[in-house]
């Protein structure tokens, strides 16, 4: 049976926490000029996804910290409030996530589940492929590097320029609408593998690029398009987190 923690060890543990996270905000503001803590967070907050998902739990969390160092009965030893177990808890995991937040690949689709494909791949078959597992995205590789995409918005626009697509079409056929500039509203973000997913989470929010959605994020070792392909990332990964 899990031990409970006592009251004492709770609000301690909880002080640690908050005097770890204020040095935490200090080093990274560069300043230890008697800045308030919740001036801290409302800082930081401005230019940090993560802290400012976090902004109204952290501030919450300071003013108990208050209420627990801020003794208005000296004559008594004893703190005047005690947190719970699960709000410790609950702090615990937040600064952890400020500390070590989840980088981009942790979330994305790898390469080895990444459907792909080829110039020279059957295109009807393709889209059986695409149709059958829900696939909107296909990259297209050639030597194991990125030239392209494959997508319903390939075959629109493939069709919309009155071309019949035959049952030997192969992918190369589409070569006009591959390319990652080709796409008509939508278009793709190459990241590299330190990327975190607080950043990614940003580009979708921010997705719209001369009209054009953001459909995809691809990692490459240095956020290239001619590398090799790590990960993908999509809306829905991202709606997942």
């Amino acid at each position: 049976m899990k031990e409970m923690t006592t009251d004492k060890s709770r609000s301690t543990k909880f002080l640690a926490l908050y005097n770890k996270l204020d040095s935490f905000m200090k080093e990274r503001l560069g300043r230890d000029d008697g800045f308030s803590h919740t001036r801290m967070i409302n800082e930081i907050a401005r230019r940090d996804i993560l802290f400012r998902r976090h902004e109204s739990e952290l501030k919450s969390l300071a003013r108990l910290r208050n209420a627990i160092v801020h003794n208005r009965y000296p004559d008594q030893t004893d703190t005047i409030a005690e947190p719970h177990e699960y709000v410790v808890s609950r702090y615990e995991q937040i600064i952890d996530q400020l500390f070590n937040p989840p980088k981009a690949l942790s979330i994305a689709i790898t390469r080895k589940e990444i459907y792909t494909t080829t110039l020279d791949a059957n295109a009807i078959q393709v889209m059986r492929t695409m149709n059958n597992n829900r696939y909107t995205h296909v990259p297209v590789l050639e030597d194991d590097k990125m030239i392209g995409v494959f997508s319903e918005n390939t075959v629109f626009s493939y069709i919309a320029e009155n071309r019949v697509i035959e049952d030997q079409a192969r992918i190369g056929d589409f070569i006009d609408f591959i390319p990652m500039g080709k796409h008509k509203g939508e278009h793709f973000i190459f990241i590299d593998r330190d990327t975190l997913v607080c950043d990614v989470e940003q580009m979708f929010r921010c997705e719209l690029e001369g009209h054009r959605r953001l459909a995809v994020v691809y990692i490459t070792e240095n956020g290239r398009e001619g590398e090799e392909l790590l990960g993908m990332i999509t809306p829905w990964d991202i709606a997942g987190v």
